[in-house]
């Protein structure tokens, strides 16, 4: 694992907070060149360890308010590697993972309604062979 000093931390503190930030941008908030920003980045990139540059949306704005997590259980010994890849072909999930516990799967799921939340989960989600349960928590008021 490389080891990372206060200058690549501060860069990706800013860059996690806005992507779009040019290498002057960051010299005037880090108070480094702009040289060593660029020479910086490219590093991190290079690494692997900035993998790609997004953007922050206003769901409300995109007509996609209804934010929930889903928790699924699965048969005993099932392999649900393959489910999940299917799972990340849905335009509703946002997120996915395998995670320890009483259940197996977590996926955050983005949808414009509660409707369209019920339709996921029971028309999509419930029809795979290897779940057995599925526990739904929705977002009443996201932070980040």
């Amino acid at each position: 694992m490389e080891q990372l000093d206060d200058v690549d931390w501060k860069i990706i503190h800013e860059l996690k907070r806005d992507s779009r930030l040019s290498a002057r941008e960051l010299s005037k908030i880090t108070k480094f060149s702009s040289a060593t920003i660029n020479r910086r980045v490219r590093k991190l990139e290079d690494l692997g360890i900035i993998e790609a540059y997004t953007l922050a949306l206003n769901y409300e704005k995109l007509g996609k308010e209804t934010s929930a997590y889903v928790l699924v259980r699965t048969k005993p010994g099932a392999d649900y590697t393959s489910m999940m890849k299917d799972m990340t072909k849905r335009e509703e999930v946002e997120d996915i993972g395998a995670i320890a516990g009483e259940f197996d799967i977590i996926i955050k799921i983005r949808v414009a309604s509660i409707k369209e939340l019920d339709q996921f989960v029971f028309n999509y989600l419930r029809k795979f062979p290897d779940i057995t349960q599925t526990q739904t928590l929705i977002v009443m008021r996201g932070w980040k």
